[in-house]
């Protein structure tokens, strides 16, 4: 990761939640899951709160990469709200389905049906 951000500082790229969500994606579309995890792990030390397309984006190459428990990794990293979105739920049970996870499987769709009553009684 360091020298990812050091060649984009070299180049004079300010480093920020668009230059490195564009690079994450960059990394989904090359399958670079190594670069993409490092580029979110540079996010989150720099207080820097990827959004969640950055994040579904180091999770999809990831699970597309065979990497089924970095992607699990990332989806328990990500802020709260982001691991409530469809989009970051439906590729952590990818994940879970792809490394035959059934325990974790079960937790994460009862962590989403709590979130899901807690969002709706918050909202009557």
């Amino acid at each position: 990761s360091l020298l990812v951000v050091e060649k984009m500082q070299a180049l004079q790229v300010d480093l920020n939640m668009v230059t490195c969500g564009a690079a994450i994606n960059a990394c989904e579309k090359g399958q670079q899951w190594g670069l993409a995890l490092a580029l979110l792990s540079e996010m989150l030390q720099n207080c820097m709160t990827p959004n969640v397309a950055a994040c579904c984006a180091a999770m999809n190459v990831c699970n597309s990469s065979q990497q089924w428990e970095l992607a699990l990794e990332a989806f328990s990293k990500m802020p709260l709200g982001h691991q409530q979105t469809v989009s970051c739920c439906t590729l952590a049970i990818v994940a879970c389905e792809q490394g035959e996870q059934r325990v974790r499987l079960i937790k994460l769709l009862e962590s989403i049906e709590n979130a899901c009553a807690w969002g709706l009684a918050s909202a009557a």
